[in-house]
């Protein structure tokens, strides 16, 4: 077994990546949130503004997809 100060080295040093996998699992969480609540929107004002297929969708609205 390594002595206690190399196991806290040890230890430190791997806690630098899990810190940084954390981060980004938080920021991917984030992004599908924003990216789950812009579709909700879409749909929500396409429905509001009475749009029943896609063959009714304005040519500029389509072109955002």
């Amino acid at each position: 077994m390594f002595p206690l100060p190399e196991q806290r080295r040890i230890v430190a040093k791997v806690d630098e990546p899990m810190a940084l996998c954390n981060d980004l699992e938080a920021r991917l969480t984030e992004a599908h949130d924003a990216q789950v609540a812009f579709a909700a929107s879409t749909v929500y004002h396409l429905d509001a503004a009475g749009y029943e297929n896609e063959s009714s969708i304005p040519s500029e609205v389509d072109s955002l997809a």
